[in-house]
């Protein structure tokens, strides 16, 4: 009746787990250093819903934590590309907790939809901020021009200003188009998934 069953997950990782209870009895979990590591000792039960007290060697040292379940990229929700793994976590105040970095490894995902909206919207605030300067060098130039006397032809400081002025306006309202329209190029793709 005390049957012994393994639960894998992604890279290499599971834990072990006696039944008819379900007490743990043995784990291989990734580390932040992105090593996985066999559980040298490891809770019976878990402290809370997320975590199950553990510990991992790691050059010869014992360093006390918890192992948790999330992506290999850090969510909750697991896909075919990111499947659930197996982590470790040092506890921060434990004495060989400067063995492992600090918190959970966490591999790089692909770029998202969202990353390349956020790309262009800081392409877009690099040339705004990039006119703005370039406007206040105008501005400059033509109360300098203003101070120096009565103009006696227009002034090309005053009419490069202007120029940068109207650039702008078309460039914020160029913004909000796009972004709403990428804001609803999102929504769509969200509801077709």
């Amino acid at each position: 009746m005390n049957s012994p069953s393994r639960t894998e997950y992604g890279r290499d990782t599971y834990t072990e787990h006696r039944y008819p209870w379900g007490f743990f009895t043995g784990a291989r979990a990734l580390c932040a250093d992105g090593r996985v590591r066999t559980c040298t000792r490891i809770s019976e039960t878990a402290d809370t819903f997320f975590s199950v007290p553990a510990a991992v060697r790691v050059s010869g040292r014992t360093v006390s934590g918890y192992v948790t379940f999330e992506t290999a990229q850090g969510w909750s929700t697991p896909t075919d590309e990111d499947p659930t793994v197996c982590k470790f976590i040092a506890n921060r105040g434990g004495k060989n907790a400067d063995a492992l970095p600090a918190g959970a490894h966490k591999e790089p995902g692909p770029p998202s939809h969202f990353d390349a909206i956020l790309a262009r919207y800081d392409a877009r605030a690099a040339e705004r901020r990039r006119i703005e300067r370039r406007a206040a060098t105008f501005e400059r130039a033509a109360i300098a021009a203003a101070l120096a006397g009565p103009p006696t032809g227009p002034l090309p400081a005053v009419e490069a200003y202007q120029t940068a002025a109207r650039a702008m306006r078309r460039a914020s309202h160029y913004d909000a188009i796009v972004m709403s329209t990428d804001d609803r190029d999102a929504a769509r793709a969200g509801e077709e998934r």
